[in-house]
């Protein structure tokens, strides 16, 4: 599914503030993968991540998804991955909070072409998969941090992605929640989904079947 190699990320090149995020990132996913990536803040974590969900472009070095070359795709075939096959779920939720529940998770979907029925079904299904189906009606304002987090996985999954990426996904959740989001993600795991999760908390990462540490940009395999 994912093959990065000689991967390396440079901000502000041949500045005074010159950065290296990454540096010569190898890394080998396949499909029904479960995977944790930790290390400190500044550690070039959300840097990857980014990459791998086509947000921005490496460097150097190769990344390819299911054989796409991301760095030479156009804007429109990455944007396109990113609606249909990449799903995104980010610390803060990144929801409408005056919309409800379906209607944040219907929004990939409106946006991607389906309307009407068969965007709603959709929408209430995977709702109703992650566990929050009896509060699409909600508005995501009168929601748990808890139950945000679940329509967030939702609303990544509608298209029926085949890969969901995690950025810190129990970084605003207490103890509870953080488990029982984690909870969801085995399950959903042992269904086929591909997993990557960034996070500075080693609890949520041995929850992973296969865990990484990055330090200074540099990438290496700790378990799995």
């Amino acid at each position: 599914m994912i093959s990065l190699k000689g991967v390396s990320k440079v901000y502000n090149m041949g500045k005074g503030t010159e950065t290296r995020a990454l540096r010569d990132v190898d890394l080998q996913v396949f499909d029904g993968d479960f995977i944790s990536i930790t290390g400190p803040s500044g550690s070039g974590k959300s840097t990857l991540l980014h990459i791998l969900a086509g947000l921005d472009r490496q460097t150097a070095g190769e990344y390819l998804f299911d054989g796409v070359d991301m760095a030479r795709a156009s804007d429109s075939l990455r944007c396109r991955l990113r609606n249909q096959r990449i799903g995104i779920v980010l610390q803060d939720f990144g929801l409408l909070g005056d919309d409800t529940a379906l209607e944040n998770v219907m929004l990939p979907l409106v946006i991607g072409g389906v309307r009407g029925r068969e965007a709603r079904a959709r929408a209430k299904s995977v709702l109703e998969e992650v566990g929050i189906g009896e509060f699409a009606g909600k508005k995501v304002n009168e929601l748990s941090g808890g139950q945000r987090q679940r329509v967030a996985v939702a609303r990544a999954l509608v298209h029926d992605a085949k890969l969901l990426l995690a950025d810190e996904p129990t970084g605003a959740l207490d103890s509870g929640n953080a488990s029982a989001l984690m909870d969801l993600f085995e399950r959903l795991n042992a269904g086929g989904l591909t997993i990557i999760t960034v996070t500075h908390n080693m609890a949520v990462a041995e929850r992973a079947a296969t865990s990484y540490s990055i330090v200074d940009g540099v990438i290496r395999l700790e378990r799995g």
